[in-house]
């Protein structure tokens, strides 16, 4: 599988080796992302880890349900960035989520908290 994993890579090279070791094509990006990207590395997936640009149409609606976020909070709490921080400043529940990107910020369905 070719994935598109997105966000800082000092953060998300213990990511990119598990999925090197179990057979993936990883491409590692920080940049903000366009459909050229995509289509030269024949993506299957996209993985966003502390990636700060929002991922736009039409990459959304093309990777529908294949757009991957480990968000830093317990969602729907601290959606955006400085998600711990806020989470705990607003006593709101802490935690981990992964959920689908969709066209809105942080509203994708939730797959696990």
């Amino acid at each position: 599988m070719n994935v598109l994993l997105l966000g800082p890579l000092w953060r998300n090279e213990p990511i990119k080796r598990f999925l090197e070791e179990h057979g993936n094509t990883v491409v590692a990006y920080n940049d903000e992302i366009n459909t050229e990207l995509v289509e030269q590395h024949a993506i299957d997936i996209i993985l966003s880890s502390g990636y700060g640009p929002i991922i736009k149409e039409p990459i959304v609606s093309r990777y529908h349900n294949k757009i991957y976020n480990l968000h830093a909070t317990y969602l729907p709490y601290g959606k955006g960035i400085g998600t711990t921080f806020f989470s705990v400043f607003e006593g709101s529940p802490t935690g981990v989520s992964i959920h689908y990107i969709d066209a809105y910020i942080d509203t994708g369905d939730i797959l696990f908290r």
